[in-house]
């Protein structure tokens, strides 16, 4: 997998830049640390104008042994990234949740930087989840991925998010979990039959030969991926970024479900979209 690994100092991006490096390797893939300089207007920009971030950065990343390249982007960061991403080939985009600095947020926890690149990316994004005090969710270190747990509804936001996890599963030997909660709360769409949505998630898992169990559960759909997540401390949640009945507005932005999650998950997660609705 080609990798885009943002990094702007924070320790939550380089955390987020240790599972590209982990999840390159075991793709035989390659990750682009890649540093947004805000004022900058020109590209591209010696690397040496990054150096201490970079370098910093490339230090932790070279024990794992991923091939690693750099780069440096004009720009803030919130608009130097999305435009990598769709200027380039990526598969995956990390970052962490809060960029070097930021102090308020339009979001529960997202920072400004990361929402955005969550409402534009085309790719997968992993981000790592900064405390009270800047430190990593999940604490610091080469990373473990050897469980997924992947929430599913029916929406296709959440079949994409199927599909990203059985390319993560199958390249780091990883044990996956479909999670489907069954909702009873009135004025939500009927979701589809259970065993044809579970059907549905397990179809990507199979064509790559990888196995993947199911769990069934009622209730709300965010406590019960938490607390799963916690009780079975998984190691990444893969998702989609809106669910089935969610509002139009939060299915090209970002649903509720999905950001409560990330304030609450005790790992990282990755959040993919519909292609279609990708906003450009």
């Amino acid at each position: 997998m080609q990798i885009l690994a943002a990094v702007d100092g924070s320790r939550a991006s380089v955390q987020a830049a240790r599972y590209a490096a982990v999840i390159a390797l075991a793709s035989q893939g390659t990750v682009v640390l890649a540093l947004a300089v805000p004022g900058a207007s020109r590209a591209p920009l010696p690397v040496a104008a990054g150096d201490a971030v970079l370098d910093g950065a490339r230090a932790e990343l070279l024990p794992i042994g991923a091939p690693l390249r750099e780069k440096l982007l004009p720009g803030p960061p919130a608009e130097a990234i999305p435009r990598e991403l769709h200027a380039s080939h990526y598969d995956l985009v990390t970052l962490g949740s809060r960029g070097l600095g930021e102090s308020g947020t339009p979001s529960l926890f997202l920072g400004s930087t990361a929402l955005r690149i969550v409402r534009g990316a085309e790719v997968p994004v992993l981000l790592v989840r900064a405390t009270e005090v800047g430190l990593p969710v999940g604490g610091e270190g080469v990373p473990r991925i050897s469980s997924l747990l992947v929430p599913t509804d029916g929406s296709l936001a959440s079949l994409s998010a199927a599909d990203t996890a059985a390319r993560l599963a199958q390249a780091l030997d990883a044990e996956a979990t479909l999670l489907h909660v069954r909702v009873t709360t009135r004025g939500r769409e009927p979701a589809p039959a259970e065993t044809e949505l579970f059907a549905l998630s397990q179809a990507p898992f199979a064509r790559r030969g990888v196995s993947v169990r199911s769990l069934s559960l009622s209730g709300d759909p965010t406590h019960e991926i938490l607390r799963v997540a916690r009780e079975q401390a998984f190691d990444l949640i893969v998702m989609g970024t809106y669910g089935a009945g969610e509002p139009w507005h939060q299915k090209v932005r970002l649903g509720s479900v999905a950001e409560t999650v990330l304030v609450g998950a005790p790992c990282p997660v990755v959040l993919t979209k519909q292609p279609a609705l990708t906003e450009m």
